[in-house]
């Protein structure tokens, strides 16, 4: 079996008030190319599909332009979506409907608390909900169990006395073994799921422009929780593509979400011949037309590189002109930054004739050895202010003043939050 496996797409997303669409419609284009070039058995997108849980009507035509796209070039072709953070609940409302163009969305997990969730009706619905068979010519030839975002208290409660945090694990454990029961033909088995997970013994979650400590309020969870059976776990949530293991893999986002996402993206072609085989996994790189330059350039270990403001403006003006791209400019706080800066910086690209989008200057200070044998404190500027979730900006402040909050208190905070967002909307 062949999956095309992505995630993290953010549509609609604006970067410093740009709109994105041209971009984003030319990545939805590639992966329609590469639908067509490698005809996989199955494409799946593994949550943030979407860049807010109310998405413009640009960024919901885009997505079902993809969608059906897909289809009409891989008729036989299984797609299956699950919602990630970003994502609302309600992209499901039409998933009958697209189940008759092969497209499935599982987009939240059902619960039965007042009749109780541990009994076969309830069971049977679970698994005809997250359980997707995979076929080729009418025949079954794999197996998708799609996992969408959920809050760890938010799991159904398939088994007694389950606490909070083994919920998902026993989740996982019982469709995992829906699926041992049904594949009786050796077949492979996927798990796509939207989460943070640590790796097992001394391996280290690289997520690089995202915060792991505080990222989109997802608990990180344990590679082991995924328990076994499975052949290839498909994650989203983490844009920087990378493996956990050797079955299991971030695909990573097609397209960058900020200036510090300065890597490769691409998205993941897996194959695999019959359940208990090694996973194939191949990264197709995707080429952003609009790329996210900062100036001057980022290294991999030195993120705070900067010039002098007089220096960044020339190498500004001479940009080379036909180049598209976003540009922010990292500038040294070494008090000698116009007042007028900014608005220098924005004329910059009509005076010059470039095709670059002036984005924003962002202040790199200059630690002097006081500095250096004091305490940093966190500092926040505006343009970080706008992109920060108040889960986020209540961890940086509690950190700042030698607060902290324990892990029950921390779960609540976020659940809370993502109640008041859910209905605002």
């Amino acid at each position: 079996m062949k999956i095309l496996h992505t995630s993290d797409l953010h549509l609609g997303h604006t970067l410093y008030s740009y709109d994105r669409l041209l971009e984003q419609k030319d990545c939805l284009r590639q992966i329609e190319s590469i639908i067509k070039e490698q005809k996989p058995d199955a494409y799946i997108i593994c949550g943030d599909i979407y860049h807010t849980t109310s998405p413009q009507n640009s960024a919901q035509e885009m997505l079902i332009s993809h969608l059906l796209k897909a289809h009409s070039i891989a008729p036989d072709m299984s797609i299956i979506v699950t919602a990630g953070n970003h994502d609302s609940n309600k992209i499901e409302i039409t998933d009958p409907l697209w189940n008759l163009v092969g497209v499935s969305i599982i987009a939240s997990i059902k619960r039965n608390i007042l009749e109780g969730e541990e009994n076969e009706a309830f069971y049977q619905a679970l698994y005809t909900r997250h359980i997707h068979t995979v076929k080729k010519n009418s025949e079954p030839i794999g197996y998708v169990i799609a996992i969408p975002h959920c809050y760890p208290g938010n799991f159904p409660v398939v088994a007694a006395g389950l606490s909070r945090q083994d919920r998902q694990k026993e989740f996982i454990k019982l469709l995992m073994q829906e699926v041992e029961r049904l594949n009786t033909n050796n077949l492979p088995v996927i798990v796509m799921s939207h989460t943070a997970v640590r790796p097992a013994g001394e391996g280290k979650l690289q997520a690089v422009g995202q915060d792991l400590d505080i990222i989109g309020g997802i608990d990180m969870i344990s590679e082991a929780d995924f328990g076994e059976g499975y052949d290839y776990v498909a994650l989203g949530h983490i844009h920087y593509p990378q493996n956990i293991s050797d079955k299991m893999r971030y695909s990573g986002a097609p397209l960058p979400v900020s200036f510090d996402e300065n890597f490769q993206h691409s998205v993941s072609l897996v194959t695999i011949d019959k359940h208990g085989d090694q996973p194939k996994i191949d990264a197709i790189d995707i080429v952003n037309k609009m790329p996210l330059i900062t100036i001057p350039s980022q290294s991999p270990n030195n993120r705070e590189q900067s010039l002098p403001w007089n220096e960044a403006e020339v190498v500004f003006r001479n940009m080379d002109k036909n180049k598209k791209c976003y540009v922010r400019l990292n500038i040294t706080d070494d008090g000698n930054i116009p007042v007028a800066a900014k608005d220098v910086a924005a004329r910059i690209p009509e005076e010059c004739g470039l095709k670059a989008k002036f984005c924003l200057i962002n202040r790199v200070r200059i630690k002097n050895d006081e500095d250096r044998g004091a305490e940093d404190r966190v500092r926040i500027t505006t343009a970080e202010l706008g992109r920060t979730s108040p889960i986020e900006l209540a961890m940086l402040y509690l950190n700042d003043i030698k607060q902290g909050l324990d892990q029950d208190t921390i779960n609540l905070l976020k659940e809370t939050i993502s109640e008041v967002e859910s209905t605002q909307e």
